[in-house]
C-alpha cells in the first residue's frame, strides 16, 4: 500500500508525460503552420511592393531589401526545408538506440514541440515582416525581443519534459 502511494505520488509530481498522442498533435500544429505559411505568401504577394525588407539592425531600422519573390516565398521555403531536416535527422541520432520506448516518445514529442514553438515564432516574425511591407507596423525589434521569452520558456519546458533538464524534486 505504501509503495502503491508513493508511485502515485511520483506519477503525480512528474506532471503532463509526453506520449505518441501528444507527439501527433504538435505535428499536426506544425503542418498546420507550414500551410499558413503559403496561404499568407499568396495572399499578400499581389499586395506587396516590388522591392520589401527582410532584415532589421538591432536598433530597429530596415539595414537588407529584397525581391518581392524572394522576400515572400524564401522563408517559407526555408522554414518548410529545415522541419523536413529535423524530422529526417532525428532518426540518425546515435543515442536513440540506448534509449527505451518511453524515453523515445517524450525525445520525439518534444522535439516535435520544439519544433511547433520555433515554426510559429517564425510565422509571427514573417507576418509582421509582410505588415511592415505594407507599411502596417512599425518596430521590428520589439516583437522579436518580446516573442522570445515565450519562446524560450516553451523550449525550456519541453526540454524538461524531455527529461534533457533535470529539475530536483523536494522529497
Amino acid at each position: 500500500m505504501a509503495a502503491d502511494n508513493k508511485s502515485k505520488k511520483e506519477t503525480v509530481m512528474k506532471g503532463i508525460v509526453l506520449t505518441k498522442k501528444h507527439e501527433k498533435i504538435l505535428k499536426a500544429g506544425v503542418l498546420v503552420i507550414l500551410v499558413l505559411f503559403f496561404i499568407t505568401a499568396f495572399i499578400a504577394y499581389p499586395l506587396l511592393p516590388d522591392v520589401m525588407p527582410t532584415h532589421w539592425s538591432l536598433n530597429g531600422e530596415v539595414d537588407s531589401y529584397a525581391d518581392k519573390t524572394v522576400g515572400v516565398f524564401a522563408v517559407p521555403v526555408m522554414i518548410v526545408a529545415v522541419v523536413g531536416l529535423i524530422g529526417y535527422l532525428k532518426n540518425y541520432d546515435r543515442r536513440r538506440k540506448h534509449k527505451s520506448r518511453l524515453e523515445l516518445e517524450r525525445y520525439d514529442a518534444g522535439t516535435a514541440g520544439i519544433v511547433l514553438l520555433v515554426t510559429l515564432y517564425m510565422y509571427v516574425l514573417y507576418a509582421y515582416t509582410l505588415l511592415y511591407a505594407l507599411g502596417m507596423s512599425e518596430n521590428m525589434t520589439y516583437v522579436v525581443l518580446l516573442l522570445m521569452i515565450p519562446l524560450f520558456a516553451g523550449m525550456f519546458w519541453f526540454l524538461s519534459k524531455m527529461d534533457a533538464i533535470k529539475f530536483r524534486q523536494k522529497p
